[in-house]
């Protein structure tokens, strides 16, 4: 046995192989199950990926795997070579997907170090049964073939009045149907009268075979335009022997057309046939050969092109990222160092700007190869649709907008989970029966919508649908029941009333089910968007639908930031989320019965935060006349917070806090920390947590 604990690099490149290839063939599955069909395209793409996995899987001796997709590129490898129409192709669609997800699983195992020895015999003699039963029944419908073709082996009668013309198409195996398709175009643009044979099987293996032994036959009832259509067929694309035959002829086999030309005429010719002399086929391979030196230098720029990618492990990637954000905090540290302040260098502004150009123009680059679309992520959720819309038997279109939409590898892999709890919790609780939803006037079939724009600094996805909509009556009645309720209930907007979903231990189902109703799911869907510094809203529209919208970060390394001073210490609040700052006047100041202190700006009433206080810190500025508000938003909901001064914007490189850190005390309210040009640190706020406390 190969010990894969030394082959980690292998392994790596395996898994990594394996799981775009499985994704591949998902995606491929539920178009082809889309359209209750299997293209030949289709069919050779999943047959190629089998034969990968089987091939890489045989070599890291996974037999399980192996054995697995042996089977699976064996049951292809008849649909490719036969062609078989099936009247369903429902089981097929399930039994490429179970076998994909036991693969899915036990590549999943090998990624986290647990033995992937999952026994899959039954899944393979499953998927053997089947295609013992598809030989079974296409050996059955070939022999009723056979005999057919054998009772008319002479294929079309030749017309009374008229003559039949059997063409040859060479050595050009497997494009038989393809010539005669060619011919019969070619033909009908002198003649709609005529039959050819092989007819309805043309398209068919045993229809190209026909042809190659026998010939493509086509009957003209009339010889008017004889010469006309012996000349058209002659000159056809692929045609290099041809027969004629009368109607007077007793035996077609024996008696040669007087519509053969003699041997004399342009092309040498037996008794019964003309043959197409080497000129006739000679442009073809001087054309193949043309074409040929024409797609030269389309292959070697297709060559050059996937010549110049690689692929580039994601941790060397993270590792870059550190460096530049180094350099980042180091350039800021040589322009912008106090002992510069008030100097006149022209040379060295001029240097420092150069360098700062450099550095900024790195870091873009940097931070470019990390962006990835979220393609990946939204097709995934194509399963999930389909899977939960076969259990919870309704009827669901999945629409996605926007998949193009780039953003960091980082946060990628961070919202993939979160994505999939949204659409399960849209399909299940949102969307109704076909049954409900006809009742209400709509179309049976309900439409779940996946979205995401760039909007500058953040991505914006949403998660839509057009379903039964939330009631506020019945969350907050439920929030009673859970003793979640935060506010009084008359004072809470609609909009409060809908994060009610977010809370852990919330649910409106009245049944525990194998997708939702013990309220575990959207509370983790919250942590995990408010872990990369996003936020998560919801509106609703009884009767009419749901919609969920998640923002998110660019990027979690590099953000511009505003840098303020509380007392001793400095504190960084993120530049997307300022709306303003400004030194407020005493008697703007009010305080409500709580003795929370609130400020009244442009008619509208906003709370106050003073930093001191909340992270316990002295500070000699306390009147709020001498210190400074900085008013900060997340959809919609406003705070002001107090502190001494601003000290300026930044770009700051956000690192995480120190584990040691976190565990000698309870830093609420901070989302990381970074090093400020004169090498001090400052505290990254949580904007989202300091608003909703």
């Amino acid at each position: 046995m190969i010990d894969h604990s030394k082959l980690d690099p292998i392994l790596e490149m395996y898994l990594f192989e394996n799981s775009a290839l499985l994704e591949q063939l998902e995606v491929v599955i539920l178009e082809c199950e889309q359209m209750n069909a299997y293209p030949a395209t289709a069919i050779h793409e999943i047959f190629r990926i089998m034969h990968t996995i089987k091939g890489s899987s045989t070599m890291m001796q996974f037999d399980h795997i192996a054995a697995l997709s042996h089977a699976m590129e064996d049951l292809f490898a008849y649909l490719r070579e036969r062609e078989p129409a099936l009247p369903d192709y429902s089981r097929l669609s399930e039994l490429v997907l179970e076998g994909g997800d036991f693969i899915k699983v036990e590549l999943l195992k090998l990624k986290n170090d647990h033995a992937a020895d999952e026994d899959s015999s039954d899944l393979v003699s499953r998927i053997t049964s089947y295609l013992e039963q598809l030989k079974s029944d296409g050996d059955s419908s070939n022999s009723t073939r056979s005999e057919t073709a054998e009772s008319d082996a002479a294929g079309l009668p030749i017309p009374p009045n008229g003559f039949k013309a059997v063409a040859f198409f060479g050595d050009d195996v497997g494009m038989e149907s393809v010539r005669a398709v060619q011919l019969i175009q070619s033909v009908t643009e002198l003649e709609t009268d005529f039959s050819y044979y092989p007819h309805e099987w043309l398209y068919e293996s045993a229809g190209a075979e026909h042809i190659r032994s026998n010939g493509f036959q086509l009957c003209f009832p009339s010889k008017q335009n004889a010469d006309t259509l012996r000349q058209c067929i002659q000159d056809a694309y692929g045609v290099t022997s041809l027969h004629f035959y009368e109607s007077d002829a007793a035996d077609p086999a024996q008696s040669p057309s007087p519509l053969s030309p003699p041997a004399s005429e342009k092309e040498p010719a037996t008794a019964e046939a003309v043959e197409v002399s080497g000129s006739r086929t000679e442009p073809e391979s001087k054309g193949s050969v043309e074409t040929a030196r024409a797609a030269a230098p389309e292959r070697s720029s297709s060559a050059a092109q996937q010549a110049s990618y690689l692929s580039v492990n994601v941790n060397k990637l993270d590792e870059l990222m550190d460096l530049i954000g180094e350099l980042v905090i180091a350039e800021a540290m040589v322009t912008q160092h106090p002992e510069l302040r008030g100097q006149q260098l022209e040379q060295f502004q001029l240097a420092a700007r150069h360098l700062t150009k450099i550095t900024k123009e790195i870091q873009d680059k940097a931070m470019s190869i990390r962006m990835v679309p979220l393609e990946s992520s939204f097709q995934k959720m194509n399963r999930v649709v389909r899977d939960m819309s076969k259990k919870l038997a309704k009827d669901i279109r999945l629409q996605l907008i926007g998949e193009e939409t780039e953003v960091d590898k980082s946060v990628i892999d961070k919202i993939t989970d979160p994505l999939m709890h949204l659409v399960r919790n849209a399909a299940d609780h949102g969307l109704e029966t076909g049954d409900e939803r006809e009742a209400a006037g709509k179309p049976r079939t309900g439409t779940l919508t996946l979205e995401a724009r760039n909007t500058g600094s953040e991505v914006i996805i949403m998660v839509r649908d057009d379903g039964r909509g939330m009631n506020r009556d019945k969350l907050l009645k439920r929030a009673r029941e859970n003793k979640l309720l935060y506010r009084n209930e008359a004072d809470m907007s609609d909009r409060e009333v809908y994060q009610l979903i977010f809370l852990p231990g919330f649910s409106t189902k009245d049944s525990i089910s194998e997708f939702s109703g013990r309220g575990v799911g959207m509370d983790v869907v919250m942590k995990n968007i408010e872990s990369i510094g996003g936020t998560v809203s919801v509106d609703s529209d009884p009767g009419r639908g749901s919609a969920i919208t998640i923002k998110i970060p660019l990027t979690l390394a590099i953000i511009d930031g505003m840098n303020v001073k509380v007392g001793s210490s400095c504190f960084t609040l993120p530049i997307t989320s300022i709306k303003e700052s400004f030194r407020p006047q005493r008697e703007q100041i009010m305080v409500d019965p709580d003795g929370s202190e609130m400020i009244m700006v442009r008619g509208q009433c906003y709370s106050i935060v003073r930093l001191h206080e909340r992270f316990n810190l002295h500070s000699d500025v306390t009147d709020v006349d001498h210190g400074i508000l900085t008013m900060v938003e997340i959809d919609g909901q406003h705070v002001c917070l107090f502190a001494d001064e601003l000290l300026g914007q930044q770009q700051v490189v956000v690192k995480a806090l120190p584990q040691y850190i976190k565990r000698l005390r309870n830093l609420t309210g901070i989302a990381g920390c970074t090093l400020l040009s004169d090498g001090s640190t400052s505290l990254i706020l949580d904007i989202p947590h300091l608003i909703t406390k």
